[in-house]
């Protein structure tokens, strides 16, 4: 039995010397697709860094680059000094342990706020070359607009890293968060145990605010280069791949997101706070950002990959429709076998997914995002 390949487009089992596809009758030399795939453009991360320079880092990895430990492990280490910290001074000042339980809770609300930017920067490090060919789907794949692909993609990396907004928005949250505390009203008549919590609060929310600023950024960025019109051309296989890989990390991003809110929320739980309509209202504004974060960019993701997949099948009904012409003429069993192939394909385009990702994560995440506060206010005001 001869060597076989796989089609570039429909990936059916074709002779390794075959030029074209028999199911999908695209031509597989260079020469004759538009579709070429220019994988000697594909650097690694050393290589990339080497060609165009060092990206511009996050401050929140800075902070923890000191170590040759992995980031998580750092962070880990440094949140668990500074809760001990806090644990100890507590224990000094003899306050009540249940509040211990919130203050780990928010704590804990730093460390993931903390690593979810840091995490976010490795992976779109790592998928660089997905982020340089999403930005150019309407543009014929030369290294010009390679280049003009890694120049966007460098501007994106220094406007979600960019350190002197990140802080400020940090700053702003965390200064924030503190004053709404003390005009809600603390739990603490102790004003040594009220420095304590708004020293915690404070630098929760910091790094809770540069998050925010940094997925906005993400955010932002997605539902720009995923709102690309596409005309008569596909995307290619890494085109789609690329579409596909920036959804699935931006779906990821928006878990690490509800992860710190709930905290948030369970944090509330342990000892005699203020649960108002204020602190309701807090909540929800940050589980509607969420939500938002989520659906915005999604929609035109959806919508990009959608109208791909009509452009497909547009293509191979007109092939279809040339073959029957064909067969009208020349009633072959070869014509025949080709139609009823280009058919198998037409009902397996149509099926393909539109969205980047399972649509039931979709919903599981944002269930997950309104049920803490669901049941905030269910404790506020049905078991009250």
């Amino acid at each position: 039995m001869g060597k076989s390949k796989k089609c570039k487009f429909c990936f059916s089992e074709i002779p390794a010397q075959a030029t074209k596809c028999a199911a999908c009758l695209e031509w597989q030399t260079t020469k004759k697709t538009e579709h070429k795939i220019y994988e000697d453009q594909y650097l690694d991360q050393k290589t990339f860094t080497n060609v165009f320079g060092v990206l511009k880092r996050p401050f929140q990895l800075n902070l923890v680059n000191f170590t040759r430990l992995p980031y998580y492990f750092t962070v880990f280490i440094i949140t668990a000094i500074f809760f001990t910290t806090i644990q100890a001074y507590w224990i000094y000042i003899n306050g009540e342990n249940q509040y211990l339980l919130s203050f780990l809770a928010y704590s804990l609300q730093m460390m993931i706020s903390w690593m979810c930017v840091i995490w976010i920067y490795t992976v779109i490090k790592r998928d660089h070359n997905f982020f340089i060919e999403i930005s150019r789907i309407n543009k014929k794949l030369t290294n010009k607009t390679y280049n003009k692909g890694v120049l966007e993609y460098k501007k994106f990396n220094e406007k979600i890293f960019n350190k002197k907004y990140s802080i400020f928005w940090g700053l702003l949250v965390g200064i924030s968060s503190v004053i709404a505390d003390l005009i809600i009203g603390l739990p603490f008549e102790d004003y040594r145990a009220q420095i304590a919590f708004s020293f915690l609060a404070f630098f929760n929310m910091f790094f809770g605010g540069a998050a925010l600023y940094s997925m906005y950024q993400f955010s932002r960025y997605t539902y720009k280069i995923s709102k690309k019109y596409i005309r008569s051309k596909f995307m290619t296989i890494e085109q789609k791949r690329a579409v596909n890989q920036i959804g699935v990390i931006h779906l990821r991003s928006a878990i690490l997101a509800i992860l710190p809110l709930g905290l948030g929320i369970l944090a509330k739980f342990f000892g005699d706070w203020e649960i108002n309509n204020m602190v309701i209202g807090w909540y929800t504004f940050f589980g509607i950002l969420i939500i938002i974060y989520i659906f915005w960019p999604m929609e035109n993701i959806h919508n990009l990959l959608k109208k791909d997949r009509d452009i497909q099948i547009i293509a191979i009904q007109m092939k279809i429709r040339k073959k029957l012409d064909e067969v009208n003429v020349n009633l072959s069993s070869s014509n025949l076998l080709k139609i009823s192939n280009l058919r198998e394909l037409e009902k397996k385009t149509s099926l393909q997914k539109t969205w980047p990702f399972d649509t039931r994560g979709i919903w599981l995440v944002f269930l997950a995002t309104l049920f803490p506060i669901i049941l905030m206010i269910i404790n506020e005001y049905l078991v009250k």
